[in-house]
């Protein structure tokens, strides 16, 4: 199987998306509060993945 489709490795990539998207984040904060919100909407949805990827490697582990 392909390693990317591997949930640890769909998870250690979605992490650096996350990590990425809030530095934009914060740069836009003070430059365009729009931008902020849909970023904040996206990072919301990134995170609900992440929680998703989590719980699927824990019942792999068990």
């Amino acid at each position: 199987m392909n390693p990317i489709f591997l949930p640890e490795h769909r998870y250690l990539l979605m992490v650096g998306r996350v990590e990425r998207l809030l530095e934009k984040r914060n740069a836009f904060r003070a430059k365009n509060e729009r931008e902020h919100t849909l970023m904040a909407m996206e990072l919301k949805r990134l995170e609900r993945e992440l929680c998703n990827l989590e719980q699927e490697i824990a019942r792999q582990v068990i």
